[in-house]
């Protein structure tokens, strides 16, 4: 609605004015979440602005990036698009603290966020995954395709993947066992 419209266009022109991004950059934003389909609540999709805008900053990337980058999570994860700050909080928590960085957060979690999801697990076990791996020279897509792989071979073989992996990391299977259980492609 025209509305709406207005409420974007005001927003934009309010956080252009008192943020480091232009008016044109956060109508970007805007414009990434549309696509997201979060226009549908507009107040929704500007409550969202606040923590794409201050991940952004806080690592120097591109607004309309980190914005698709936070609605995907959001979308992968089926969290509602009101909690749009808790994945931001995860991301500025994994980018400081490990070498994950936006780009390969974005590009790993395309590939295994869907299937960590449904294996049960949270963004913040998928996130810290994936921040494990980068930190030992595995990142984005390939990382993702990574884990992937491994969830993929615990849930056929019968195994809940949140006690597998558990397990796995406190040394409960030896080398050949996990290897076995993860498969030879996801150690490659």
């Amino acid at each position: 609605s025209s509305e709406d419209m207005n409420k974007l266009e005001a927003s934009a022109k309010l956080l252009g004015k008192t943020t480091a991004f232009s008016a044109s950059e956060v109508a970007g934003l805007q414009l990434e979440l549309s696509k997201l389909g979060f226009a549908k609540n507009v107040e929704e999709l500007l409550d969202m602005e606040e923590g794409i805008l201050s991940v952004a900053q806080a690592f120097d990337k591109d607004l309309g990036e980190t914005a698709a980058s936070v609605g995907q999570t959001l979308r992968q994860f089926n969290i509602p698009a009101s909690q749009a700050a808790k994945v931001t909080d995860v991301m500025a928590v994994a980018f400081g603290q490990t070498a994950l960085d936006l780009e390969n957060f974005s590009s790993g979690m395309a590939n295994v966020g869907p299937i960590a999801a449904d294996a049960g697990l949270s963004l913040e076990e998928t996130t810290t995954l994936l921040g494990i791996l980068a930190n030992n020279g595995i990142a984005g897509a390939d990382a993702g395709t990574k884990l992937k792989m491994a969830l993929t071979n615990i849930r056929a073989a019968g195994l809940d993947v949140g006690d597998t992996l558990k397990e796995i990391t406190a040394g409960s299977f030896d080398f050949d066992e996990s290897l076995g259980l993860l498969g030879k492609r996801a150690q490659i």
